[in-house]
């Protein structure tokens, strides 16, 4: 039978569910080429395990898209399955540490995509 709101008993005080995982954006926006950065996530309801992944690929890429060869401290075994884990995953962010852009010459633009776990094939992205 269907969930019938006025059927149920309230409890002062007492709410149950959670927030869904709103992503928010990344805090770093701009980095050095060849200088180690820590790429944090942040957002509300983020899950407080090792399985998010993060990958970055090219700005005009798809997230279901292999990572860029530009980036060193993240890596992929397919284009869904990234590592490593964070090094730190909180309710409001998720960092991962030792990521740098490679320089190729040239100003470069990147898209970071975000997976909240499990992340084995595009649809998680």
């Amino acid at each position: 039978t269907p969930y019938d709101v006025t059927a149920a008993r309230r409890t002062a005080g007492q709410v149950s569910g959670s927030v869904d995982i709103v992503v928010n954006g990344i805090a770093t926006t701009q980095v050095t080429h060849n200088t180690a950065f820590d790429l944090e996530v942040l957002g509300a309801g983020l899950p407080n395990a090792v399985g998010q992944r993060v990958k970055i690929v090219e700005a005009d890429a798809d997230c279901s898209a292999s990572p860029s060869t530009n980036v060193v401290g993240l890596y992929c075994t397919s284009p869904f399955v990234c590592h490593p884990p964070p090094a730190l995953a909180l309710d409001n962010v998720t960092t991962w540490s030792g990521v740098k852009i490679l320089a190729t010459g040239a100003q470069q633009v990147f898209k970071v995509c975000y997976c909240a776990g499990p992340c084995m094939q595009a649809s998680h992205w």
